[in-house]
């Protein structure tokens, strides 16, 4: 196809004995590629097709945001910085949450000599969150974390150790989810597994506290 003192292409597709044969032709996307451009177009009934959609679109855009097409982009660049500010102020207040639930927990432990035995199972929060937790409490002295959560269809366990305690979290882990057919398991001081039914995840943790309290030296 050739397009006077403008382009040649040796073969595009399909042949036509003038541009205006092609139609419409709407530009979709421009990149940059090997020192030059790509571009994306669509031509002819899909260009129609492309643009009807597209109206249809804004249209639909429009009935959610309230507003009309030259309000969309200022309108919905506000929506991203009312949930940037929404997600930093729940973030913040989820962690000042966990600070409380790590005191909370760090306080009605059980105790191995000096070592904190803290465990829970929680249904009300993500499994993220978990984690921090987990981490939190590790780092406030001497403790083993025994963390389950239980959401829809699965279970999840976190367990941390604090470095130095003769225990192999992962092992523990990974014998004790072989037994209720989940999978998971880690390094020493951290662990972590899946179990298929969230109803086993007590089970898990009984057992991995029994292991535990069996090879303790100090119980007192």
């Amino acid at each position: 196809m050739e397009i006077a003192d403008f382009d040649v292409v040796p073969c595009g597709g399909t042949h036509v004995r003038r541009t205006g044969e092609v139609g419409l032709l709407a530009i979709v996307r421009t990149e940059r590629y090997k020192g030059g451009w790509r571009i994306t177009f669509v031509a002819g009934r899909r260009a129609r097709a492309d643009y009807r959609r597209r109206r249809e679109l804004l249209a639909q855009l429009g009935e959610v945001l309230t507003c009309g097409d030259d309000d969309l982009l200022p309108r919905v660049e506000r929506l991203l910085a009312e949930q940037r500010h929404l997600s930093s102020t729940l973030r913040k207040a989820q962690e000042r949450l966990l600070s409380v639930d790590a005191e909370a927990l760090w306080n009605a432990a059980s105790s191995l000599g000096d070592v904190r035995l803290i465990r829970a199972v929680f249904d009300d929060r993500d499994v993220e969150l978990v984690r921090k937790l987990a981490g939190m409490l590790r780092e406030q002295g001497p403790a083993l974390i025994l963390l389950g959560w239980r959401g829809e269809g699965k279970g999840r366990l976190v367990f941390a150790a604090t470095p130095g305690l003769n225990v192999h979290m992962g092992n523990l882990l990974r014998t004790a989810l072989a037994e209720v057919g989940g999978r998971g398991g880690g390094r020493p001081e951290w662990a972590e597994g899946g179990v298929p039914d969230p109803a086993r995840v007590e089970d898990v943790l009984d057992q991995v506290q029994r292991a535990i309290l069996n090879t303790w030296p100090d119980k007192a």
